[in-house]
Order: C-alpha cells, then sequence, then structure tokens
C-alpha cells in the first residue's frame, strides 16, 4: 500500500529544546576535535562511526545517543561531563 506521506526529516522529529542541545554538543565535540588537530575522518575511526554521522553530530543535525557520546568522550580524552557543563565555551 503506497503512502502519500513523506517521510519526516530528523529536525522534524525532535523538540526545539532537543535540537538546541544537540547543537550545543555537537559543537563541544567539533571544538575539542579540532582543538586536538583530529580530522572529522580520525575522530569518525576512532569512535566506529562513518564521517557523515559524525558531521552530522556536530552540525546538531542528529542527536548524539549516549553509547556515541561516550566513544567520542574516550576518543577526545575528556570525561563525558565536558560536553553537557552549562557556561563552558565550546571552545573548552
Amino acid at each position: 500500500m503506497k503512502s502519500d506521506t513523506l517521510p519526516t526529516s530528523k529536525l522534524g522529529d525532535r523538540s526545539e529544546g532537543t535540537q538546541v542541545l544537540d547543537q550545543i554538543i555537537g559543537g563541544r565535540v567539533a571544538a575539542l576535535r579540532a582543538r586536538q588537530a583530529f580530522t572529522r575522518g580520525e575522530l569518525a575511526a576512532r569512535t566506529g562511526m562513518a564521517e557523515c554521522e559524525l558531521l552530522e553530530f556536530e552540525l546538531g543535525l542528529a542527536e548524539i545517543p549516549p553509547p556515541i557520546i561516550y566513544a567520542l568522550s574516550r576518543a577526545l580524552g575528556v570525561p563525558m561531563r565536558r560536553f553537557f557543563e552549562a557556561n563552558r565555551g565550546t571552545a573548552q
């Protein structure tokens, strides 16, 4: 049976608050990656994900699941809480 509805986008499936949080966390991932001079491909390989998936996370286009946050924290050598701490600039 054919559906007349279009698939929802990744952004359409998340609340505005979740999207903002994903953008903050993704920005922190990108800043930490750049600060440690990792390419996106290098960090993706260290965490077992595709480079395009990491890009979506860094841009806040997709929600980062907890196991991926854990893998990113290990690969970047920072505690998981670093991605959630209030009043920390993205470059910290």
